[in-house]
């Protein structure tokens, strides 16, 4: 492959804050200067894709490439895979009920990707093939602490 799979660079930032009684945290990172290849678009981007019985899920390179055939070697599919990430936020609110200290939360991972890759997820070819991976799924969380 012409270009490297592996970033050039790692970045990852994590906080921590407080104001009174509300609390905030969360995860941030960064992968910057890989690429990858997408092999979901390189499956379904040619003309007999248009042509089949039921054309569901063709690539949207489909009409840009003048492809006749399944092109799997082309190098139209690489693509920059540098994004980034909010992997996970949760935020808190300290209280007292009834003499108890009490501690309610929320939180969600898989918050936001920001990526100019067309493909499901940038971090899905860690070798650098982008191959039918499953999407991550975005998980809300919930929680009360209540101390006795």
């Amino acid at each position: 492959m012409f270009h490297d799979p592996a970033p050039k660079w790692i970045l990852g930032h994590s906080s921590y804050l407080s104001y009174g009684k509300f609390d905030v945290s969360f995860t941030l990172r960064a992968w910057l200067g890989n690429y990858v290849y997408n092999n979901v678009a390189s499956n379904s981007g040619y003309y007999q894709q248009l042509t089949r019985s039921s054309p569901y899920n063709l690539s949207t390179s489909v009409l840009q490439t003048g492809f006749v055939t399944n092109q799997q070697l082309s190098d139209i599919y690489v693509e920059n895979g540098s994004f980034l990430r909010m992997d996970n936020i949760k935020l808190g609110y300290s209280f007292k009920y009834r003499g108890r200290a009490m501690y309610l939360s929320a939180g969600m991972q898989n918050v936001f990707t920001i990526t100019s890759y067309s493909g499901v997820d940038p971090t899905a070819g860690l070798n650098g093939i982008d191959n039918n991976i499953y999407p991550r799924a975005r998980t809300f969380t919930g929680g009360l602490s209540v101390r006795f």
